[in-house]
């Protein structure tokens, strides 16, 4: 499927799942939760933190995008590019955790 196309299946919705490293830059957990309700089914695949990604980045892996490009909602947006390139769609949302969150 076409990224950015409306090819998508009727009930299925899937999220990108952020994890950020102690001091909130690098994104060290990502994985997409794939929710079919249809199929009352869930499937989760990792996406490993050294995917390398196109980009001018120093390090140029997935894990460093979100930080690299501020963090907060510019870097989310463009995490949520790069895994678009990765995958071949666009996740439908996200859920970003913070490392400190889970000491909590």
């Amino acid at each position: 499927m076409a990224a950015g196309s409306s090819d998508r299946r009727a009930g299925v919705s899937t999220i990108l799942l952020v994890g950020t490293d102690a001091d909130g830059t690098r994104t060290d957990t990502l994985m997409l939760l794939t929710v079919n309700r249809p199929a009352r089914s869930l499937s989760l695949v990792s996406i490993p933190r050294d995917t390398l990604v196109n980009g001018s980045y120093t390090v140029p892996k997935i894990n460093s995008v979100y930080g690299v490009n501020g963090g907060g909602a510019e870097g989310i947006e463009m995490l949520m590019t790069r895994v678009e390139q990765c995958v071949g769609f666009r996740p439908d949302g996200y859920i970003l955790v913070r490392l400190d969150a889970f000491a909590d």
